[in-house]
């Protein structure tokens, strides 16, 4: 019984970790799976269009894209659901109405090539990925604790993730090899991206409640500005160490990976007060 709860826990003192299930392959009509759960080919296919039209483009490179973000999305809501913090319909409805303003669900759905059940269960995900960040930032007691849960989620949700290009990017799936040559995983808020994983990236503004869309990029360097009041005010050695600075679409953080560990822990206490954005 001991070494059963022990599997159940997982990886990380106390956090989710992977029920135990048997790969499935993928297959044309589930070039994904999750811990053997398909992601069907369709729902896939009709998000990858619909990015490679609004970001312009090619379908190949557009389909690593969302097959990563699906992929994201599922294993959120698998792991919240293990962890007892799966969102309630009602945090849904209001993270939908945040989100999603006046338009329509359908007509919404249309937009990112989905039916309206998927743009809910979309939805669900991203909330699920906050809320299993909330429980990490809570139950471990160190920068390196806190950036080492993440890394071996990573690892642990790659092992375990099986695709059929060219859903497969690469940094998702095991023997992927899609995507442009870059590895990226999430961490708290954040991702941590590029070649050798040396760049901690904050979609920071909206988490802020700052309005977006500056061509000039002033909404996240005013997000940028506050970020580097905080860790000036949690340790001035800490803000000699790193480097921040931003465009339009995000703030990043260089520096030594304990250092962007810390920086993201926070950058995380930052947002707290601070209502999830979704359908960004």
């Amino acid at each position: 019984m001991v070494v059963m709860a022990l599997i159940a826990i997982g990886m990380g003192a106390g956090l989710p970790g992977p029920l135990a299930a048997e790969p499935a392959p993928p297959s044309s009509s589930a070039p994904v799976t999750i811990a053997g759960a398909g992601i069907p080919g369709s729902e896939l296919t009709g998000r990858a269009k619909a990015f490679a039209d609004h970001q312009f483009l090619d379908l190949r490179r557009s389909s690593a894209y969302v097959a990563r973000e699906a992929i994201d999305e599922r294993w959120a809501v698998r792991d919240a659901r293990a962890a007892g913090v799966l969102p309630i319909d009602a945090a849904l409805d209001s993270a939908l109405a945040r989100g999603a303003g006046r338009t329509p669900l359908d007509q919404l759905g249309t937009y990112y090539g989905m039916t309206a059940p998927a743009v809910r269960e979309r939805v669900r995900g991203e909330l699920s990925s906050r809320a299993l960040a909330d429980r990490a930032l809570l139950q471990t007691r160190s920068d390196a604790a806190y950036g080492r849960y993440f890394v071996d989620r990573a690892a642990r949700r790659r092992r375990r993730t099986h695709c059929r290009s060219p859903f497969a990017p690469l940094d998702r799936c095991r023997y992927g090899r899609d995507g442009d040559g870059d590895r990226a995983f999430l961490m708290g808020i954040g991702v941590l991206t590029g070649r050798g994983r040396r760049s901690f990236q904050i979609d920071l503004a909206p988490l802020l409640g700052i309005a977006t869309g500056a061509p000039d990029g002033s909404d996240y360097g005013k997000a940028r500005r506050r970020l580097e009041r905080a860790i000036a005010k949690h340790s001035t050695a800490l803000a000699r160490r790193v480097h921040l600075s931003n465009d339009a679409y995000a703030v990043s953080v260089d520096g030594r990976r304990l250092d962007q560990f810390a920086v993201a822990r926070i950058a995380y206490r930052l947002v707290l007060a601070h209502p999830t954005p979704v359908l960004l």
